[in-house]
């Protein structure tokens, strides 16, 4: 069972220091051009990250876009007095940058959840059936040795998901507000 146990995380090790430079390595930021009319399919239903002319950055979740303003929920900011949290309608001239944040999933956590758990429930019960004492019972150590198994199965799981999330997640994007 040692060795088993050493082999799989050999192979686990291995898998997450291949994602590793997907990571470390990710592209900067995108860089868009395009006119006030082109802007609602590349923000819509995203998080936005805006540097004001005033020299404030407020963050938030996309609402609309109209001829001389954006309008956004704004639920970060660097300066509570001037932009505070809630909806807010920013005048086309007022935005210095905008930035259209990286999205992040979470499918790849749910599923990473799911497979760490099916192994546990598995390792759990291989080692129930080796470790039954004379009376049908656990071993002494065999009980918290299947749970810390099934709870490091799982977490491997979730992180393996959570890297997968990030490597597959879509890069910023810089836009530049053509006039």
């Amino acid at each position: 069972m040692n060795t088993t146990f050493r082999i799989a995380a050999i192979a686990v090790t291995a898998f997450l220091f291949s994602l590793t430079p997907k990571i470390v390595l990710a592209a900067p930021a995108e860089q868009l051009a395009l006119r006030w009319s082109e802007l609602q399919p590349v923000l819509k239903g995203r998080q936005l990250s805006l540097r004001l002319a005033d020299g404030a950055t407020v963050e938030g979740k996309y609402s609309s876009l109209q001829a001389d303003a954006l309008s956004i929920q704004v639920t970060k900011t660097s300066d509570p007095a001037k932009h505070p949290k809630g909806a807010t309608r920013l005048a086309r001239p007022e935005l210095a940058q905008l930035t259209v944040m990286r999205h992040r999933g979470w499918k790849g956590r749910t599923i990473g959840l799911i497979a760490g758990g099916a192994i546990a429930a598995v390792a759990i019960g291989t080692i129930h059936a080796i470790s039954n004492n004379e009376v049908g019972g656990w071993s002494s150590g065999s009980a918290s040795a299947a749970a810390a198994g099934g709870a490091g199965a799982a977490g491997i799981g979730y992180l393996i998901g959570w890297l997968g999330d990030i490597a597959g997640s879509r890069p910023e994007r810089a836009v530049q507000i053509l006039p």
